[in-house]
């Protein structure tokens, strides 16, 4: 099962990789990127968009909405 998140506030490849290392607690798989922006989680382990959007905001000025 895979959930499909639109990211904002990402500029460049060091933000997708951020992103990537706030989200790996959270699912089996990753898979962040640049264009467009969006996060797919392959096997979440958590579905809660505030604690996601928790994570990912200690990793920057980032934000995630479902897709």
């Amino acid at each position: 099962m895979n959930q499909t998140y639109k990211i904002s506030g990402m500029h460049c490849g060091s933000c997708t990789r951020r992103v990537s290392e706030a989200l790996a607690p959270f699912a089996e798989q990753i898979d962040v990127t640049l264009t467009p922006q969006r996060a797919i989680l392959t096997n979440p382990r958590e579905g809660d968009l505030a604690v996601l959007n928790a994570a990912i905001a200690k990793a920057g000025a980032y934000t995630l909405e479902p897709l």
